[in-house]
């Protein structure tokens, strides 16, 4: 790997300290506040990048930055645990944290709705569920040190839908990269929808005047140009663009946020099971945010996309593969 501008080997590495990767992964616990008592793993890369990922929190991910300087976004609400969950639908703006990503689903997405008396809350309940079988390893792949964090989230309940949610998060800690590889089974007897969003936010600074997004559209749906970003306003309202990206040889799309005096962030998904890349800017006072978005929704609610005939099912015992990257470069 190289790192200060030098090719160190795991040998090198275990010359000059004691326990090599020992700074690079922390597990704790929250203490106070909304979050008490809720598990988190800390990973920082010798290249900079630092984040947090929240095993009781669906192995989401909460803060994220870049050499001290925040890339993940937070909104005013707290990090909360999964007990102050309730599924109505004013609860939403009380506990939707942000954080660098919020998985949405795995049943519904979108607007709240009501389905023969159960409620259906804004953007589903995965985000409150706890991961179980949660660990945690440092290992060597050719010379290259890569930390691996894997746990399964179950969304499930009497009469309804039994699914399984299998992730595991790579990071190479000689780099900026997040990869995120999730496997979904439908463990019950009978098809249930499937609504999957991967809520990528950024803020400040990465996101300021002068920021861009860069992306290889085939078509896109929405009012106004997504391209630019500005300052923040106290007059500025939400809007919301659902893209159709091209792919590279590999079957991926990309989509950019760049600060040409900060950082890049690059969002990379598998399209063949993520067909869509949603995009959410409010650049209101206070609530300064960017969100990119690959799903196989469009993150109207279930109800409405039922109607639409745009609903996605998962067949009984059916397996499905998603992939999701992020990574981080500093301007050069």
């Amino acid at each position: 790997m190289h790192i200060m501008g030098k090719n160190i080997t795991k040998r090198d590495l275990e010359t000059l300290t004691g326990a090599p990767l020992a700074q690079c992964v922390r597990e704790f616990r929250f203490s106070g506040g909304m979050a008490d008592g809720m598990r988190g793993i800390e990973l920082a890369s010798f290249c900079g990048l630092h984040f947090t990922v929240l095993p009781d929190r669906g192995l989401d991910i909460g803060d994220c930055s870049l050499n001290g300087l925040p890339i993940g976004w937070r909104s005013s609400a707290q990090m909360a645990s999964p007990e102050f969950f309730t599924p109505e639908s004013t609860e939403f703006g009380r506990l939707f944290h942000g954080g660098l990503l919020t998985t949405c689903g795995l049943t519904q997405a979108g607007d709240a709705c009501e389905i023969e008396g159960r409620i259906h809350p804004v953007h589903g309940e995965y985000s409150f569920l706890k991961a179980e079988s949660v660990s945690l390893s440092c290992d060597w792949d050719n010379e290259r040190p890569i930390a691996v964090i894997s746990g399964k989230v179950t969304q499930s309940r009497l009469y309804k839908e039994r699914l399984v949610l299998d992730r595991k998060i790579l990071f190479p800690l000689d780099g900026n990269r997040i990869e995120i590889r999730d496997c979904v089974e439908n463990t019950g007897f009978a098809p249930v929808p499937l609504m999957l969003v991967y809520h990528i936010n950024f803020g400040w600074p990465l996101l300021s005047d002068g920021s861009h997004i860069e992306l290889d559209a085939i078509d896109t749906t929405g009012d106004g140009d997504y391209r630019l970003l500005g300052q923040p306003s106290l007059n500025a309202e939400s809007e919301e663009w659902h893209h159709n990206l091209r792919v590279d040889i590999e079957g991926y799309s990309h989509a950019r946020t760049v600060n040409p005096g900060f950082a890049s962030a690059e969002v990379s998904f598998l399209k063949s099971t993520l067909p869509y890349l949603h995009q959410w800017k409010f650049l209101r006072t206070g609530e300064y945010v960017l969100a990119l978005e690959p799903c196989n929704t469009f993150i109207l609610g279930q109800e409405k996309e039922k109607e639409n005939g745009t609903l996605e099912f998962i067949q009984p015992g059916e397996r499905r593969e998603f992939r999701v990257a992020i990574e981080i470069a500093a301007a050069k």
